[in-house]
Parts: C-alpha cells; sequence; structure tokens
C-alpha cells in the first residue's frame, strides 16, 4: 500500500518582526538623559574654569621686564671681569678639560686591569714563585704558572703608566683649586648665581604663562568637544523616539497578520506529522511482513538433521510425503554451514563407519580389541552402543528447545527424533506460504485502518488510537 504525503505549508512570513520592548525603550531614553547630564554638567564646569583664568591673567608677583634687566647687567658685569681675568679664565678651562679626559683614560684603564698598584703585582708574583719552588707540581701547571708570572710583568709595566696618570690627574686639580681662588678675589661667582637664580625665575614664569596659555586653549576645545557630544545624544532621542513609534506600528500589523495565518499552518503542520509518522510505521509492517514465515524454524531443523544424521551416521528418514520434501529442500537456503563431525563429536559419542567401509571392524565405546569370534563380539558392540548415553553440545540443545522436540538419551531412539524433526520441518515448508500470506493481509488490514484514522480526524491528528505492533503467526 503506497501512502502519498502532502506538501507542508507555506511559512507565515519571511521575516519575523519582533515586538519592541517598552522597557528597553524607556531605559534608553534615561540613558540618553542621564549621559547629557552629565555633559552638561562638565560643559558648565569648563564655563568656571575659563572665567577664573581670564580674571587672574597677569597677576605676577614680580615684574618680569625687572627681570630681563638685572640680566642684562649682570652679563655686562661678567664680560668686564672675564676681559681682565681673561689668562686665568682661559687656564681654568684648560685645566678642566685635561683633568675630564684624565680621568676617563683612568677609569678605562683601571677597567681592564685586575691589579691597580705594584705592590698589589709583586706580592702576586712571589705568591707564585713559591708555589713552584716549594710544590711538586707537573710541567702542565709549572708552565702555566710561569705564564701567569710573565703576564703580571707585563701588567706591573701598565700599572705604572696608570700611576704616573693618577699623579698627573692630582697636580691639575690642585692647580684648578689655585685658579678657584684666584677668582674669589673677585664677584664673579656671585654674578654667576644671581645671574641663573633670575634666569630660572624668568624661565618659570615663561612656562607658566605657555601653561596657562595651553590650559585655556584646551578649555575651549573641551567646551566645543562637548557640545558636539550633547547635540548628537538629542539626535539620538528623537531618532530613537521615532523609530520605536514606527516598529510598534509595524508589529502590530504583522501580528495581526499572524494570527490569521497561526491557525491553518498548525492545522497542516499536525496533519502533516501524523501522515509521515503512519508512512514509517506502514513501511515497517510491509518489511515485517514480507519475511517468510517459519524461515527461522526450517533452517533450524535443517541444521539438527545434518548434525544428527552426520555426527551419529543416521541415514535420513523416507518421507511419507517426497513432494514435500523436495519443496522443503528447494525453500531451504543453500549456504547452510555444514557441520563438522570432527569437531563437533560430543564427549562419549561413538563414530561409526558406514557398513561398506568399515566391513567385519567396529568402534565401540569401551575400546574393546579384535575378536576371534567376529559374530559374538558384533552382537555385544550393538547392545552397548544403543545403552549408551548420548550427549549434545549447548547449542544444538537450544535448538532442540525451539522446537519443543525432547533430544534422544540414547540410540535407540535417535531415529525416533530425526523422524519427529523431519515430520516438524515439512509441517513449517507446508504452511509456510499460506502464514506468509496471511501476515501481509494482515499487515495491509492494520496500515488501511490507521490511515483511515488519520483522514477522518485530519483536524485532530492527536486523537489517532496509538499503532498496535504487528503480530506475525509463529510456530507456536
Amino acid at each position: 500500500m503506497t501512502v502519498v504525503s502532502q506538501p507542508t505549508s507555506e511559512p507565515l512570513s519571511k521575516v519575523r518582526i519582533s515586538k519592541p520592548s517598552l522597557e528597553s525603550h524607556k531605559a534608553e531614553l534615561d540613558r540618553i538623559d542621564a549621559e547629557i547630564a552629565v555633559l552638561q554638567k562638565q560643559q558648565q564646569d569648563i564655563f568656571t574654569q575659563i572665567n577664573g583664568s581670564s580674571k587672574g591673567k597677569g597677576s605676577q608677583p614680580e615684574s618680569r621686564g625687572a627681570i630681563i634687566e638685572r640680566l642684562k647687567e649682570i652679563r655686562n658685569e661678567q664680560a668686564t671681569i672675564k676681559l681682565s681675568k681673561k689668562k686665568v679664565f682661559d687656564l681654568q678651562d684648560q685645566l678642566k678639560a685635561s683633568i675630564s679626559k684624565l680621568s676617563a683614560d683612568i677609569k678605562n684603564s683601571q677597567a681592564k686591569l685586575k691589579y691597580h698598584t705594584n705592590a698589589e703585582i709583586d706580592s702576586q708574583i712571589s705568591l707564585l714563585d713559591s708555589k713552584i719552588e716549594k710544590q711538586n707540581l707537573k710541567l702542565v701547571e709549572e708552565k702555566k704558572l710561569i705564564s701567569e708570572i710573565s703576564n703580571l710583568r707585563r701588567t706591573k709595566k701598565l700599572v705604572s703608566v696608570l700611576e704616573t696618570q693618577q699623579q698627573e690627574l692630582t697636580t691639575k686639580k690642585a692647580e684648578l683649586d689655585e685658579v678657584y681662588n684666584q677668582l674669589r678675589d673677585t664677584n664673579a661667582q656671585a654674578l654667576s648665581d644671581e645671574y641663573t637664580v633670575l634666569q630660572q625665575k624668568l624661565d618659570d614664569m615663561k612656562d607658566k604663562f605657555a601653561t596657562e596659555k595651553s590650559a585655556i586653549d584646551n578649555l575651549y576645545k573641551q567646551r566645543n568637544e562637548l557640545k558636539l557630544q550633547i547635540d548628537k545624544l538629542y539626535d539620538m532621542k528623537r531618532s530613537n523616539i521615532a523609530t520605536f513609534k514606527e516598529k510598534s506600528n509595524q508589529f502590530y500589523l504583522w501580528q495581526q497578520e499572524q494570527k490569521k495565518l497561526k491557525y491553518e499552518q498548525e492545522k497542516q503542520s499536525r496533519a502533516q506529522e501524523a501522515r509521515e509518522r503512519v508512512l514509517s510505521i506502514a513501511k515497517e509492517e510491509q518489511e515485517i511482513a514480507a519475511i517468510p514465515a517459519f524461515e527461522g524454524e526450517i533452517n533450524n531443523c535443517t541444521n539438527l538433521l545434518n548434525y544428527l544424521q552426520t555426527t551419529f551416521n543416521q541415514s535420513p528418514a523416507v518421507s511419507s510425503a517426497p513432494s514435500k520434501k523436495d519443496d522443503t529442500d528447494k525453500s531451504v537456503p543453500s549456504n547452510i554451514r555444514q557441520p563438522d563431525a570432527d569437531n563437533n563429536v560430543p564427549a562419549g559419542s561413538k563414530i561409526l563407519a558406514s557398513k561398506q567401509d568399515r566391513g567385519q571392524d567396529f568402534f565401540s565405546g569401551s575400546g574393546a580389541s579384535k575378536s576371534k569370534k567376529k559374530s559374538n563380539k558384533s552382537s555385544a558392540s550393538k547392545t552397548l552402543s544403543s545403552k549408551q548415553g548420548l550427549r549434545f553440545p549447548l547449542s544444538i540443545l537450544d535448538s532442540f528447545n525451539l522446537l519443543k522436540i525432547e533430544p534422544p538419551t540414547n540410540m535407540t531412539n535417535l531415529t525416533t527424533t530425526i523422524n519427529a524433526i523431519t515430520e516438524r520441518k515439512e509441517f513449517f515448508v507446508a504452511d509456510q506460504k499460506r502464514a506468509t500470506e496471511e501476515n501481509k493481509i494482515k499487515a495491509q488490514e492494520r496500515i488501511a485502518k490507521i490511515m483511515q484514522e488519520i483522514e477522518q480526524n485530519a483536524d485532530s491528528p492527536a486523537e489517532v488510537s496509538p499503532v498496535e505492533e504487528p503480530t506475525l503467526i509463529s510456530a507456536e
């Protein structure tokens, strides 16, 4: 039975319109108003700072012009002193340059040398000489010490030069002190100090003026920036109010349209889901019903017969209905695994060769040897074999249990069991076609009933009765 599904309905709207939140809108307006208030407060503070700076401009404790005039006088006095003491000032400059150069050379030399005095070098050389004389050193160690002594003696020359430079530096510093003593007799130092103080004061006044001007310019700049930000926030507030009104109108129009379409869409959706569910169930019902009936039971019978006939060398029983036997062989799959007579022989059972192969020899459960009296020995073996108990693997016992047939306990009732299995198999084969067709008919009836209920309850598919699990005809 083929069930055709209906197409799904169209979506409600290509673009969903969300309802604008009044709370969020009010919160946004409050946020904008708060920002405007903060900026206006900052703007008022800037106005106050600008007015305060304008009132205090030009108020200085000391006249800038007087400082500039005094600096000119000091420069003139310094020029006069310098002309009278020109040689002294030149000597002072030369000594300062020479002292600076000697100090740098001495520092570089000291950084390269490990020892800075000849006494330290002589002490180290004496120590190394005593080691060479008193200790029994290896040739390598002795050469190493001798090399170190040679290096120290070369370093001693460099230290002598360093000491000479230090003495020269001390002499030049003494000469520079003498120059300072000569200059102390004049007021050159006092004039220099006064000039430095006044120049620093003038520089401070210039820096302060530049700072105040920069601060006022920055305040005007901040005022203009704040005005632009406030205007931008007012524009944003007006835009948000207009946008909220427009979105509210669009949402209410869309909401009215959705209410008209929602009922039809939900109805079609429920009906479509019910049909799809029924399609899946119908397909499963058809697949289950198409499986041949008694297939597992027939395969079970075939495997048991092959096992018993192969393991115990039993000839198949003559069927009372040869045509059914032929049908059985045709219906049973040809890929059934043949039992292994070597590995599947139960413990305690016997393997009898065919009459054509064994001749006069036979196997017995007790392992008896050949006898000269063949007729008496053969009779005793048959009696022992018929009474010998049979044991089967668990898988074989499960197969007997599924067919509800008692397994044979000994060789006596083995033939009866084989006949019972054969009859059970022939019954399954004979009834397989009828049972399969009956399963198919029942499946079609169930599917038709379900589809009828779906069509009758299209408006409320939830009221359709639940689908029952398929019940196939079994061997029981």
